[in-house]
């Protein structure tokens, strides 16, 4: 069993294997470079599944098609990212910045609160 399963079955939440492989082929994607119709596919059938918030999978989308990573600002800073059941996928830029200039990657984190799991509310706290 992988790890991100593993964390999944420990906090309680049950993910679809197929919402899994999906998770599992976007990341593979996003690190083999800029994303391409299949990872835009894959981020599409999430938004469709009800388990993540379709509003915040349609902004990722947007911003990954534009570059325009404003578009998931206000739904980041209002929590909108976390779905049914908790469940949650941000893909963003991330400046690492060892030195002048730094290097701008894409980063992805998805998982369960363990808040919404334990308290059976909306948003973290």
């Amino acid at each position: 069993m992988t790890q991100a399963k593993s964390l999944v079955r420990k906090v309680g939440g049950t993910f679809d294997d197929k919402e899994f492989t999906s998770i599992r082929e976007i990341i593979q994607s996003i690190t083999h470079g800029p994303a391409n119709n299949e990872t835009m596919l894959l981020l599409h059938q999430l938004g469709e599944s009800n388990r993540f918030p379709r509003q915040w999978i349609q902004q990722t989308e947007y911003a990954l098609k534009t570059g325009y990573w404003s578009a998931i600002s206000e739904g980041f800073i209002k929590k909108e990212f976390i779905g049914r059941d908790g469940y949650f996928l941000i893909i963003a830029p991330h400046k690492l910045s060892y030195e002048k200039g730094g290097i701008v990657k894409l980063s992805v984190f998805w998982r369960v609160t363990r808040t919404h799991l334990e308290t059976n509310s909306m948003y973290m706290s």
